[in-house]
């Protein structure tokens, strides 16, 4: 259906079209031939003939919505270059309404989230819509409009200047009630770990990938929607299914410090709610959810997938605790890896898991082998494994819970037990874990308070800090009464076993991963920031 109005007063007035199609055939971050998230969108195009303004309004829904102080509009657009490098024409359009007493959401001054104007002019001259991206837009009307009724819903274009070719798209138009945000209890609670991840190597904002750890971290464990990549770990969008849903396919032991270095020493496990043997294929195994049901804090990581299975993670320094609730009766883990550079083995009786890791990037110079060892809490009642992949399925509890307490060491199995023991020893509740690491981050993200910020420049701030302390990572150990480390800059005295290390072991500590790229990096090992004596060891 198309409605087209055009500008009264405007001495060339041209209509636009305005029509439902795929959605936009292109972008560096989002799904081809989609909405923002469905499979259609509203499609706005039209020709800007005329040398001073022109202006159209189409439209688009009729409504019979009535204006609170909290009510909020919300929509997502995506302009594109439509006639080449360069063009912002199709930037110069926002949602309008009318109201049931004659008047426009536009003659009243509205304002977007940014503080900018919220008409068509007042986008464009912001500057603040990406093209070829889809872009959140939203306005707190109630300040502006309370007491109105809306009548229509309606999409205008206006420019001061022609002519022009315009076109974009348009999806997921709101009008709700949003109440006020109240200060969060945690200052942890304002960094959100996806903040970054809606990008590419052709569109950066900042090529994230939602780490979960605590500050300064030996691991990081995070959700994984390419099980099979060892650069970009983790797709907000542009690797939707067909229903233009994201998957997740592992949840993930990383050291990565960018997507362009690439990760290392890595280990995998997936919930599976499978009847029968579960099916270890990255495909068949990936699990659709909504970012809606997803909760990414430094601290604490959780998806609800749409089949019911919820998933959750919660770090400490060497370890985590992993948390798996089953929708039915049906509950088992799946093991893998991204390459075969890796070995897996499983003690069903006893509820265990233990391997080692060799993965890593071509630019991982100095990476050793990573151990794994990890107990479940709930009775085996069947598993195998080939290679690097496997299984285990669970009788799970009351609650369908399973949870996994998993540890890692780049000294051997034996330390990575211990480095359980020390972290999450056998009785310690999910729960637990997790409250000490929002602790953890809390302290630090504390040292900076701000009075008169909005929860968008919180939020902006301490994501920013979470980022930052993210690294250097820790990379020595707990052995007894003293701290080593496997060295990465020594040779290697040994040969790697399946349960020990042959690198060089070293009393003290040391720090790895600047977390950033640089051509420099291209030449010196992935691990930096040594002090003056592990400079030393290393020549």
């Amino acid at each position: 259906v198309q409605f087209s109005t055009g500008g009264t007063d405007d001495p060339t007035p041209k209509d636009m079209l305005s029509l439902v199609d795929r959605g936009p055939s292109g972008s560096p971050t989002a799904k081809a031939g989609a909405g923002f998230t469905g499979k259609r969108a509203l499609r706005y195009a039209g020709t800007h003939q005329a040398d001073g303004r022109a202006y159209s309004y189409n439209k688009i829904f009729d409504v019979n919505v009535a204006v609170g102080r909290d009510t909020e509009l919300a929509y997502r657009i995506f302009p594109s270059m439509a006639d080449g490098d360069r063009d912002y024409d199709a930037t110069n359009v926002s949602v309008d309404l009318a109201f049931t007493d004659g008047t426009y959401l536009s003659d009243l001054d509205p304002v977007d989230q940014h503080g900018f104007a919220l008409t068509p002019q007042g986008q464009g001259a912001a500057k603040i819509l990406y093209v070829n991206q889809w872009n959140d837009v939203a306005s707190r009307i109630g300040s502006v409009a309370a007491g109105k009724t809306v009548d229509r819903i309606l999409l205008g274009y206006d420019s001061a200047k022609g002519p022009a070719k315009f076109r974009g798209w348009l999806d997921d138009v709101s009008l709700k009630t949003v109440a006020r945000e109240k200060p969060k209890a945690h200052l942890s609670d304002y960094a959100l770990t996806t903040r970054g991840t809606n990008s590419s190597g052709g569109f950066s904002r900042g090529n994230n990938f939602p780490a979960t750890a605590v500050p300064h971290g030996f691991n990081f464990w995070t959700p994984v929607t390419n099980a099979g990549s060892l650069s970009w770990l983790y797709d907000y969008a542009r690797a939707n299914n067909a229903d233009n849903l994201p998957t997740i396919e592992a949840f993930s032991a990383s050291h990565e410090p960018s997507p362009w270095m690439g990760d290392r020493q890595t280990f995998q496990v997936m919930p599976s709610a499978a009847s029968g043997t579960p099916d270890t294929s990255r495909t068949a195994r990936a699990l659709a959810f909504r970012h809606e049901n997803e909760t990414a804090r430094p601290y604490y990581y959780g998806v609800t997938f749409e089949n019911g299975l919820k998933a959750e993670m919660a770090p400490t320094d060497h370890a985590a605790a992993l948390r798996f609730t089953y929708p039915g009766a049906d509950a088992s883990v799946v093991f893998d890896n991204v390459t075969e550079q890796a070995g897996l083995t499983l003690d069903k009786e006893n509820g265990v898991v233990t391997g080692y890791s060799d993965v890593k990037s071509g630019l991982s110079t100095g990476a050793t082998r990573l151990f794994v060892y990890g107990v479940f809490d709930a009775a085996v009642t069947d598993g195998a494994s080939s290679g690097v992949k496997g299984y285990l399925k669970f009788k799970p509890g009351a609650d369908h819970s399973v949870t996994l307490r998993l540890a890692t060491s780049l000294i051997s199995v034996d330390q990575a037990k211990d480095n359980l023991r020390q972290e999450i020893p056998d009785g310690t509740s999910f729960g637990t874990v997790k409250a000490r690491a929002q602790k953890q981050w809390d302290k630090l993200l504390g040292k900076v308070e701000v009075q008169g910020a909005t929860p968008d420049q919180l939020t902006t701030l301490y994501s920013s800090m979470y980022r930052l302390y993210l690294y250097p990572n820790s990379g020595f150990e707990k052995v007894g009464s003293k701290y080593q480390y496997a060295s990465p800059f020594s040779p290697m005295p040994g040969q790697d076993t399946p349960t020990h290390t042959g690198a060089k072991i070293v009393d003290g500590k040391v720090y790895v991963n600047n977390g950033f790229w640089d051509t420099y990096r291209t030449t010196w090992p992935a691990y930096s920031l040594l002090t003056p004596s592990q400079a030393g060891e290393m020549v």
